[in-house]
């Protein structure tokens, strides 16, 4: 709605028509700050208290409710600012967890708009990603592989980085393998 204003309100040359469609442009600007303020309010005072709780589970919630947020709403919520959160539980010491997160970030890969607000994070976290290939919970590692492969159709990796994912089409757990074709 606001990128239509604002196109109406540059071809518009009558004063009263650019003026109306000028207070049409701020005050939807102006709902958008109020939204955004809105959307901060859960974060600030549940999601950052609960990322880290002691259940998983409730980890496991907050990520998948952040992984949500950020794919519904990525302009607002694929940046650093948020992604780091997520990279921070790559070491979780529960699986679901860490599942939770490489799921999210695989969502977030699979719309090409926001490979290059993840560049910096990806490159960032991007040596645990590959450690997690190896992880000992098969179903992370699974994941970790389908993520990887994200990685690679994106040209994400350096030179050697990567290099065992094709391999992994032999790997004897059917779940690694499927998540390596």
């Amino acid at each position: 709605e606001l990128a239509g204003k604002k196109k109406q309100l540059e071809s518009k040359k009558n004063k009263k028509t650019a003026g109306r469609l000028s207070k049409d442009v701020d005050d939807i600007e102006a709902r958008i700050a109020d939204l955004q303020e809105l959307i901060m309010n859960p974060f600030r005072n549940i999601f950052v208290h609960r990322y880290r709780d002691t259940k998983a589970f409730i980890r496991t919630m907050s990520l998948e409710a952040m992984g949500h947020w950020m794919t519904t709403y990525p302009k607002f919520f694929v940046k650093n600012d948020f992604l780091k959160y997520m990279g921070w539980c790559l070491n979780d010491p529960e699986p679901s967890v860490r599942i939770t997160v490489l799921q999210s970030i695989y969502s977030l890969l699979e719309a090409e708009d926001n490979v290059e607000l993840m560049q910096t994070f990806t490159e960032r976290f991007m040596n645990r990603f590959l450690e997690m290939v190896e992880d000992c919970d098969t179903k992370v590692a699974a994941c970790a592989v389908r993520t990887a492969t994200q990685f690679i159709k994106y040209d994400f990796l350096e030179d050697e980085q990567g290099a065992e994912i094709p391999s992994l089409l032999w790997d004897a757990n059917p779940e690694i393998s499927a998540a390596a074709a």
